[in-house]
């Protein structure tokens, strides 16, 4: 009876979602709120605590921005300075914030490759978040912490409806001014992965 009752206790701890909170709370002060402000707001860098982005990008996405920041932005990578376990809570607790429902895209994978079609409609991204790795109005997307961090489907929703309540449009039909093809959002996707794999971010 005491074994089960222990055993009971030591599964509460673990499992406890109110301690996992506290905890990615603690963290998110402490590693991130310096730049991305106490409650997410922004500040020295881009707000995490905006919608569009929360319905946008899976759990996966924050995992991998903690690990391997931003090195074109300034947001060092954390993946030697915190434990798995930590990066998980600090990314459920900065997920913790949408209050929305998740937008989904289909989930494939694309080949990397030097597409003409790619060159031919990256500079629609290009006009916000540069041609290289410079940025402007948006971040750079050749960063080599955010394409380790953004899956094909990640950059897939992106594309497709935008970031709602930021600038950013989605480019299918009724989220933008002109819409874009499957193919066509693929063959830029397609041609940011090439752009990783050569090393050219």
């Amino acid at each position: 009876m005491k074994a089960s009752l222990f055993l009971i206790v030591i599964i509460l701890t673990i499992t406890n979602p109110l301690k996992g909170r506290a905890n990615g709370k603690r963290l998110y002060l402490k590693h991130c709120a310096q730049c991305h402000g106490q409650e997410g707001e922004g500040g020295k860098a881009y707000a995490l605590n905006k919608e569009g982005l929360l319905v946008t990008a899976d759990i996966d996405y924050f995992i991998g921005s903690i690990k391997y920041g931003r090195p074109l932005s300034g947001c060092p990578p954390h993946e030697k300075k915190l434990s798995q376990s930590d990066i998980n809570e600090l990314a459920r607790f900065i997920k913790s914030w949408q209050m929305g429902k998740t937008i989904h895209s289909p989930g494939y994978k694309v080949e990397a490759k030097d597409s003409e079609r790619g060159k031919e409609l990256f500079p629609i991204c290009g006009a916000c978040h540069g041609l290289k790795t410079e940025g402007a109005m948006g971040p750079p997307l050749f960063d080599g912490g955010f394409l380790k961090s953004a899956s094909d489907q990640v950059i897939r929703t992106t594309i497709m409806y935008g970031r709602p309540g930021t600038p950013m449009k989605g480019f299918t039909k009724g989220y933008g001014p002109f819409p874009l093809s499957m193919s066509d959002i693929d063959a830029i996707i397609s041609y940011m992965r090439f752009k990783q794999i050569k090393g050219e971010n």
